[in-house]
Order: C-alpha cells, then structure tokens, then sequence
C-alpha cells in the first residue's frame, strides 16, 4: 500500500519528504523525565538540521508516559507487554 502511495506521488511530480533519522527511546513508567528527554532529541534534530522523527517505545507505562510522549511531539509505539531485561552469568550461558 506504501509503495502504491509513493508511486503516485512520484508520478505527480510531488516531493516526497525524506526522513534522515529515528531517535527511539524505550520507555515504562518515565513520567518524570520523558518530556525533558524528547526535548533534548527534538533540539538535536533541529539544531543539526536534521529531518527526523522521536519515536517513544512504550512498554505498557501506567504512569501517563505514553500521554506526555505525545503531547511533547513524539510518536508513540505500544509494546504488548513490558520487556524486562535480564543478566545471567556467562557460565550459565554455555
């Protein structure tokens, strides 16, 4: 279906708008500093001139993350479940 979209664009002669750069950033439960940390990304993207987008990976935040993601320009991705991450000794993974 894109690529439907991008062919009719390019035969009508239109620009398409190229994207340079995702900043992805994974996120449960950051309320605190989520609106703070896009700014910086944001600032970055504009300072450098750069054509980008802030991506926010939610991983199911119950704190009103995914809301602040949006208000302060990101887009959001939903995440079906937390993803924990785990650190097991080297010796138990052989």
């Amino acid at each position: 279906m894109l690529e439907n979209q991008v062919m009719a664009d390019a035969a009508s002669n239109e620009q398409i708008p190229t994207l340079e750069l995702s900043i992805v950033m994974p996120c449960l439960n950051e309320a605190e500093t989520l609106a703070s940390c896009i700014g910086k990304a944001r600032d970055y993207l504009e300072r450098h001139k750069i054509a980008g987008e802030v991506l926010i990976a939610d991983n199911g935040s119950s704190d009103g993350s995914q809301e602040i993601a949006t208000n302060s320009g990101a887009n959001t991705l939903l995440w079906g479940m937390p993803m924990i991450a785990m650190t097991l000794p080297i010796s138990r993974l052989s």
